[in-house]
Parts: C-alpha cells; structure tokens; sequence
C-alpha cells in the first residue's frame, strides 16, 4: 500500500509540476507546449517520443498478437504474421499522422494510463493479499 501511495505522489506531482512550467494555461496539449517552447531539445522530445513508443510498445504486441491468433487457431501462421506484424504498424502511420497521434494521446493515454497505472496495481494487490488470506485460512490435512 505504501508503494502504491508513493507512485500515486510521485506520478501527481510530476504533471502538477510539469502543468506549472506551463504558461498556456488550458490551450493545447502537452505535445503543443513542448513545439511552442522555443527550445530545440523539447521540440526534438515530441518528433522522438512517437517514434521510441511505436518501437518499444509495436514489436511486444505484435509478438503477443501473433501467438494468440495462433494458439487461438483463428488463423494460420502466414495470415497471424500479416494480421500482428504489417497491420499494427499500418495503422500507426494512420494514427500518428495529422491529428491522429494527438486523438490517440489523449484518449489512450486516459483511458488505458490511468488503468495500468493505478487500477491493476490496486487490483494485483487485493488478489494477492485475498489469495494469502486464503491459504492461510485452509486447514492441513494430517
């Protein structure tokens, strides 16, 4: 609990302290306050991040994704490599270009963010502590 509290502190006053570097209160995003700062280190940040997420996050999923659609048996080994290996970086070109990158920004980094980050823990940690609840609970047979 200690832990989840501390990543809960630590993750709120990085955006707090991060929201108040800010001079543009309200307009934009993130993404548009880093281009708009005048630095060519943050403006170098928003070309780069897109670019070290679809590295770092396509390549895992795709490997996921084809393992499940193969132990799945919806599909054979050539349509599983097609369908998580070209699709997914497809559609990031889609997403990532115009204002695509930014709608899913917003709306992924809401929507699964704050549920990796602060309800799986809590739910991982209630789970764990009813399982050791349980086996402390069950008597040994003799």
């Amino acid at each position: 609990c200690i832990s989840l509290g501390l990543v809960i502190a630590l993750y709120s006053s990085l955006g707090i302290v991060g929201a108040l570097a800010s001079d543009d209160w309200g307009r934009g995003n993130m993404f548009t306050k880093l281009n708009r700062s005048g630095s060519s280190w943050m403006k170098a940040t928003v070309g780069i991040y897109p670019l070290l997420q679809n590295l770092t996050t396509i390549p895992v999923l795709s490997i996921l994704i084809k393992y499940n659609l193969l132990q799945l048996g919806w599909v054979g080994r050539r349509d599983a490599l097609l369908i998580s290996f070209v699709l997914p970086w497809l559609l990031s070109i889609v997403f990532y270009g115009g204002d695509g990158f930014e709608v899913v920004c917003e709306l992924g980094g809401l929507a699964f963010s704050s549920i990796v980050n602060f309800m799986v823990p809590v739910a991982l940690f209630w789970a764990a502590r009813g399982e050791e609840s349980a086996a402390v609970s069950i008597p040994k047979s003799q």
